[in-house]
């Protein structure tokens, strides 16, 4: 068994529990952190890939300690809109880069129907998303993007009717001609 072998599946696994974790996430509501040191909290929800803890009965806030065993623990639950809203696509869009590197690592075609499925079956478009074996994706479709959003942007003029100025007259501001 290969290395690289090893490690897609590894990889693959990691994208699995992001997949759990966005349907907590986004049908329930519910995100697992750890409330020690600040910034470790912070990142916690990407790094926790353990069960969650039994949640307490309803109505009750979690206190930290486990039902189960009836010992503290650090890692708590909470529940929002917030989570819907901003932690269930994180999970989605790492879930998705997690198989397709794990999909790659291990000799699958996970690029090649990452951009089949962003392409609608179009085998004709150009790629939107490139992986390569030392671990790094490329996002050509965010260059495209933001290149056409630019030359909107540059482009858009806003229609002033005939009678309206866009500035008012210099000499009412105190300027000199």
């Amino acid at each position: 068994m290969s290395i690289t072998l090893i490690i897609g599946i590894i990889v693959t696994l990691l994208g699995i529990s992001f997949v759990y974790r966005f349907y907590r996430a986004v049908i329930l509501g519910k995100v697992n952190y750890w409330t020690g040191f600040l910034p470790i909290t912070l990142v916690s929800p990407l790094l926790i890939h353990v069960p969650p803890p039994p949640s307490p009965p309803t109505g009750k806030r979690s206190d930290g300690i486990d039902p189960v065993t009836g010992k503290r623990t650090l890692i708590r639950e909470a529940q929002g809109l917030w989570v819907h809203l901003i932690m269930g696509p994180i999970f989605l869009i790492f879930s998705i880069l997690f198989l397709d590197a794990g999909c790659d690592l291990m000799g699958l075609p996970g690029t090649d129907t990452l951009n089949y499925v962003l392409n609608c079956g179009n085998k004709f478009a150009p790629i939107a998303v490139s992986y390569d074996k030392r671990y790094t994706f490329q996002f050509p479709i965010f260059v495209r993007a933001f290149k056409k959003l630019g030359k909107n942007v540059d482009t858009a003029q806003i229609p002033l009717p005939a009678d309206k100025k866009l500035m008012e007259d210099r000499v009412k501001y105190g300027e000199k001609q």
